[in-house]
C-alpha cells in the first residue's frame, strides 16, 4: 500500500533517559509520502524539536499518527518546554488528503504534552481535513498537567476536520482530553477555517477559554 511505518523510535532524545537533543523536525512528510506513525504498544517517543515534532505537508491520503508520546516518556517525567508544535498539518488539499491523529480504539490516542511556546499547539491544523481522535493533550495518562500554549489550533484553511467523536451513539469513541492550556483548549482563527466539528471532548482548566472561535 506504499506506507512507510515508523514504530518504537526515539526522536530528539536518547532512549536511555529524557534528554533534550533537538531536531529541527522529528518527522516530516513531503510530496506524496504516506506514513503510519506509531501503534499501541509500539509507540514512538518524540522529544525536543525546534519547528514541529511531526510536520505533515504530504498530499497523500490516509496518514496516521497514533499511540505515540510527545514531550514525555511512557514512564512519565517532564522535559524542558518544547519550542514547537506537536503535530502540524500544512499545505494539503481540504478534501482529498485526510490525516488521522489518534484513533478510536484503546491505546490509539497520542499523549501530547509540553508545547507551551507562544502561538504553538499540541495539534496545529493549518490546511486540509483531519480527524483528531482519542488524544490526551496537556494531560498525562496519570492526569498530571503538562501544558501546551493551545491544545488544538485550527487556522487559515483548516477545514472539514473532526475533533472528537464522529458518532454520538458510539459512547464518545474518539473523544479527546484537552486540558491545562496556557491560552485556549481549542482555538479556531481565520475566515478560511470553516466546517470543523467538535464533539464529545473533555476540555478543562484552559487559561482563556475552552473553545474560542475567531474570524
Amino acid at each position: 500500500d506504499g506506507y512507510t511505518i515508523l514504530r518504537n523510535n526515539y526522536f530528539g532524545t536518547p532512549s536511555s533517559a529524557p534528554q533534550n537533543m533537538a531536531n529541527t523536525v522529528d518527522i516530516l512528510t513531503v510530496g506524496s509520502a504516506k506514513v503510519d506513525v506509531g501503534l499501541p504498544n509500539r509507540a514512538n517517543v518524540l522529544g525536543y524539536s525546534l519547528r514541529a515534532s511531526v510536520e505533515l505537508t504530504s498530499t497523500a491520503n490516509e496518514q496516521t499518527i497514533r499511540g505515540n508520546y510527545f514531550g514525555l516518556f511512557p514512564s512519565g517525567g517532564s522535559w524542558l518546554a518544547m519550542a514547537s508544535n506537536g503535530v502540524g498539518v500544512w499545505h494539503r488539499s481540504p478534501s482529498s488528503a485526510l490525516v488521522t491523529i489518534g484513533g478510536k480504539l484503546p491505546g490509539e490516542g497520542n499523549v501530547i504534552c509540553n508545547y507551551p511556546a507562544v502561538d504553538k499547539a499540541g495539534v496545529m491544523l493549518e490546511q486540509g481535513a483531519s480527524r483528531v481522535w482519542g488524544n490526551r493533550i496537556g494531560v498525562t495518562p496519570s492526569n498530571q498537567a503538562m501544558n501546551c500554549y493551545h491544545g488544538v489550533l485550527i487556522k487559515n484553511a483548516g477545514v472539514l476536520s473532526v475533533v472528537g467523536s464522529e458518532d454520538p451513539l458510539a459512547e464518545n469513541a474518539g473523544a479527546n482530553v484537552i486540558g491545562n492550556s496556557k491560552l485556549y483548549g481549542i482555538f479556531v482563527s481565520g475566515a478560511g477555517a470553516q466546517q470543523n466539528r467538535f464533539r464529545g471532548n473533555s476540555i478543562f482548566n484552559n487559561g482563556n477559554g475552552a473553545i474560542v472561535l475567531a474570524g
